[in-house]
């Protein structure tokens, strides 16, 4: 076989993974190239209603709402909890650039910033805190820019619903233990003086 005849034939006979031996040269194993996401796989800041929808194929409620801005979010839920997906950092050309999952609650007896800063402390996902109103809420923020893929966006969720398990313990654990505390706080102070006490006030 003459030269030409095998440069020819060469990209024939080379699919995906070719090795090739040139005289003089060690072989050069060249990698097939890498499968690029396809543009429907991607999520974007622009892309209100395919959030939407993939939590809807999830099983999930999700229903598209405006502010008084008219900027949309999202009301959904998880494991009985209510929560709103709210886009930020946006611009007209590009989109937004994040997502807030936030989910509030009333605050219970006994939960300050002290419990907010142990929560915090151990779970680095979602961030509890107590806003301007007094209610306990808890928030996580996933970027979009640059798209996101599906199964990531998925994956983000999932987290998200076992965070909101977690956190709805972890609230209950707190009152309990401020209940506890303050019933025994209770039975202390109806025993009334000891024999110690007689005779020190005055």
């Amino acid at each position: 076989m003459t030269k030409s005849a095998f440069s020819l034939l060469l990209p024939l006979l080379c699919a995906g993974l070719c090795i090739v031996a040139l005289p003089g040269h060690a072989a050069v194993v060249k990698p097939a190239p890498a499968p690029s996401a396809k543009p429907g796989d991607l999520i974007s800041g622009n892309d209100v209603e395919a959030i939407a929808a993939l939590l809807r194929e999830a099983g999930f409620k999700a229903q598209i709402k405006s502010n008084p801005d008219g900027i949309r979010y999202i009301d959904s839920a998880a494991n009985g909890v209510f929560f709103t997906l709210s886009f930020s950092d946006c611009d007209l050309n590009n989109g937004c650039a994040s997502l807030r999952f936030l989910a509030w609650w009333e605050r219970p007896n006994g939960f300050t910033t002290n419990e907010s800063n142990e929560w915090n402390a151990h779970y680095k996902l979602a961030r509890a805190a107590i806003d301007g109103d007094g209610d306990l809420i808890l928030d996580y923020y996933l970027s979009l820019k640059g798209g996101v893929r599906r199964e990531n966006f998925l994956d983000a969720f999932d987290w998200w619903s076992l965070l909101l398990v977690d956190f709805r313990q972890f609230m209950d654990d707190k009152a309990a233990a401020s209940a506890k505390s303050k019933a025994e706080s209770g039975k202390q102070s109806d025993t009334g003086p000891d024999a110690n006490d007689e005779g020190r006030s005055g």
